[in-house]
């Protein structure tokens, strides 16, 4: 019986306290550490987050690039970091994360391929989440950036996104390295 025991006790000592939560009980962790002020527990919900989003988990990417765009309080802000969190969050179709894509891109100083790119996330915002006012925020965001700029080719692109997600063909495309941070 011990020897069975053993590899059990082991093995639950490698994996995450809270490994098999969803994000949104990682989220209430981080608010409610927050409010406390429990550094401890701040630290641990913040690694399971990170953990989350660079093991693939879209949702929990949305929501640490979102903390990384704004640097909202246990998070520093880091555009970089979110570009790449909030792109593969979207190409995995949370829509909750294109808010945030298309104001990271829609800055007054974007390039046209940023533009293109935020058009391209702004149309499959809305129709994935039509009325969102988070969208409709970015979408004015978008319109004061793009400054008139011609983005067709990010129409375009993603009515070819919409088409292969109502085919249920794969959107992907995109995918996060966490090792360099």
């Amino acid at each position: 019986m011990k020897l069975l025991l053993l590899p059990l006790l082991l093995f639950s000592g490698l994996v995450p306290a809270f490994a098999s939560e969803g994000v949104k009980e990682i989220e209430y962790r981080l608010a409610a550490a927050t409010s406390m002020a429990d550094e401890r527990q701040l630290g641990l919900a913040m690694v399971d987050l990170i953990g989350s989003a660079c093991s693939g988990n879209a949702g929990a990417a949305a929501v640490l690039g979102s903390r990384y765009m704004t640097g909202a309080g246990e998070f520093e802000q880091a555009p970089g970091k979110a570009l790449t969190l909030l792109r593969f969050a979207s190409q995995r179709g949370i829509a909750r994360a294109m808010p945030d894509l298309v104001l990271l891109l829609s800055r007054a100083n974007s390039s046209q391929a940023e533009i293109e790119e935020a058009a391209k996330w702004r149309k499959i915002g809305n129709a994935l989440s039509p009325g969102s006012m988070e969208m409709a925020i970015a979408a004015q965001a978008f319109e004061i950036a793009r400054n008139g700029r011609d983005a067709t080719a990010g129409y375009q692109a993603a009515a070819v996104w919409l088409q292969k997600r109502n085919l249920g063909m794969s959107t992907e495309d995109a995918s996060i390295n966490c090792s360099a941070w």
